[in-house]
Formats: structure tokens, C-alpha cells, sequence
């Protein structure tokens, strides 16, 4: 019941910011400048709406017949998060280990001359750190935040 009561005081405080919008500009300016002034501050509006969307789903998925995965494929292999489970696969180079997200002990991002590597510390496993090349500092920034969002069990 708060969150109808919030969605209509925000409905209701966008309609009056409208209509003062075009009130105080189509006196100043007319109808036709009024007009146009609510249309782009509701264009403005919903292009930050869809970039926050855009970003939100970026670092944590898209639900796809309930499944909600991230993943990311390679020459050198697949990273697979699945958020539901709490759990992730990792295949690189041929070696491949499964993973809980309270495994995830660190995730970085490391430049190395000019390729970018996501290093990935995993807790109880024959091998600790895994190194898994990204094709830029954009992709690795992004992988190490979902993973330790992961680690922190808030994805």
C-alpha cells in the first residue's frame, strides 16, 4: 500500500511540475513554446529513466524464463552467473570450476600493457586465482563489479 501511495504522490508532483512548466513558459513565450517545453523535459525525463534501466540490467541480468544469468563468452572461454542460485561457472582455456558466490573471496580488474584481465580469488578450490582476459577496461570494470556484488551477496 506505500509504494501506491509514493507512485501517486510522484505521478502527482510530475503533473503539477508539467503544468507549471507550461503555464510559466507559455506566458512568457506562448503555447506553441509551452508545448514543446513539457515535451522535452519529458523527453529528458524518460532518457535518464532508460539509462538507469540500461545500467541496472547491465550489472545484474535480465530474467529469462525465470533464469536470471549474466554471461560472457571468449576465444578463451565463458563466464556464467547465475543470480537466482547464487552460483557461477567459469571455463577457461579448457579448465572449468563451478562456484558459489561465497567462494568469491576477491575480483579485480588489472591492465597489462595494452590487454585487460579480470582476476578472479576463489576460495576452496585446487586453484585460487584465475586470470581471464577481457577485451577492454570497460568489459573488466564491469565484471569486477558484478562479482563482488556477487561476493557480497547483493546481486
Amino acid at each position: 500500500m506505500p509504494i501506491i501511495a509514493a507512485a501517486l504522490l510522484i505521478l502527482a508532483a510530475i503533473i503539477y511540475g508539467a503544468t507549471m512548466l507550461y503555464l510559466t513558459v507559455t506566458a512568457e513565450f506562448g503555447r506553441f513554446s509551452g508545448v514543446a517545453a513539457v515535451v522535452s523535459a519529458a523527453l529528458v525525463m524518460a532518457l535518464f529513466i532508460s539509462m538507469g534501466l540500461r545500467r541496472y540490467r547491465a550489472i545484474h541480468g535480465v530474467t529469462i524464463k525465470g533464469k536470471r544469468t549474466l554471461k560472457l563468452k571468449g576465444t578463451w572461454g565463458e563466464i556464467r552467473i547465475d543470480a537466482n542460485q547464487k552460483s557461477g561457472k567459469l571455463d577457461l582455456e579448457g579448465k572449468t570450476v563451478l562456484f558459489i558466490f561465497a567462494d568469491i573471496a576477491d575480483a579485480r580488474a588489472v591492465a597489462n600493457e595494452k590487454t585487460w584481465q579480470l582476476e578472479l580469488l576463489l576460495n576452496n578450490n585446487n586453484q585460487a586465482l584465475w586470470s581471464i582476459p577481457m577485451s577492454g577496461g570497460k568489459e573488466a570494470r564491469r565484471w569486477t563489479k558484478i562479482l563482488k556484488l556477487a561476493a557480497a551477496q547483493e546481486l
